[in-house]
């Protein structure tokens, strides 16, 4: 059980940075900078990545920056939905159990950033409806402002 949490965590959480940096280049790194950012002290850790590979180091934080904000979609999105309580509420459960399935059946020890592919497209659905709703909620709030 540990061991499929552990592989479910690294599937979802883990921008799959080294990947990456492996298959574009000749290179055979153990972990990317995200998982050097624990490993190594700060000064190694600036040599490697901010002095010798920058480019690899700004995609990191792209990758991570965008998982934040997918991440961060998605939970706004589902305690709006949760809030609402629509006529699709069944639609949104079946969803929600497809997800859950793939993170099953996808997590365990050799789990990695590549096995969340089928499901992207289902969170990308709930990340932009979470983006939608902030969106409408700042327009609200700035009439709001605007006519007192």
């Amino acid at each position: 059980l540990k061991s499929q949490i552990r592989g479910a965590l690294k599937m979802m959480l883990g921008p799959g940075e080294s990947t990456f940096i492996n298959h574009i280049g000749n290179f055979q790194e153990s972990s990317g900078p995200l998982g050097d950012l624990f490993r190594l002290s700060a000064t190694d850790y600036l040599q490697k990545w901010i002095r010798k590979k920058p480019g690899f180091f700004l995609f990191s934080l792209l990758s991570v920056g965008y998982l934040l904000l997918l991440y961060i979609s998605i939970i706004y999105s589902v305690w709006n939905l949760i809030q609402t309580k629509g006529s699709f509420w069944t639609i949104h459960v079946f969803l929600w159990l497809i997800i859950l399935y793939f993170i099953a059946i996808s997590a365990g020890p050799g789990a990695y950033s590549r096995f969340r592919i089928p499901i992207m497209p289902f969170l990308c659905l709930y990340a932009g409806h979470g983006l939608d709703q902030i969106r409408t909620m700042l327009t609200r709030q700035r009439a709001l402002i605007q006519q007192t």
